[in-house]
């Protein structure tokens, strides 16, 4: 009796061991699968902004109106203020 209560308490620690492994790769797997549908939801929506010509045409307006002197100046003033 002694015996198999020892050999039970193996195997109970066995069984939780394989448990808490299977539920890490249900995890990693429920990870991978919400980042590649952000990746998807991500992809559709760039894909109809990239198919609208006017969408494209204000985007082109807006990144030509963007004073990228002024900005690199700016950076350049807050990394050398936080040195």
């Amino acid at each position: 009796m002694q015996l198999l209560l020892a050999s039970c308490d193996v195997w109970w620690r066995y069984c939780a061991k394989r448990v808490n492994e299977a539920i890490g790769a249900v995890s990693a797997f429920a990870q991978t699968l919400r980042r590649y549908t952000s990746l998807n939801h991500l992809a559709q929506a760039a894909r109809a902004v990239l198919q609208n010509s006017s969408q494209i045409n204000q985007m082109l307006s807006d990144l030509n109106r963007v004073d990228f002197h002024n900005v690199q100046a700016q950076m350049a003033t807050i990394l050398t203020e936080d040195l």
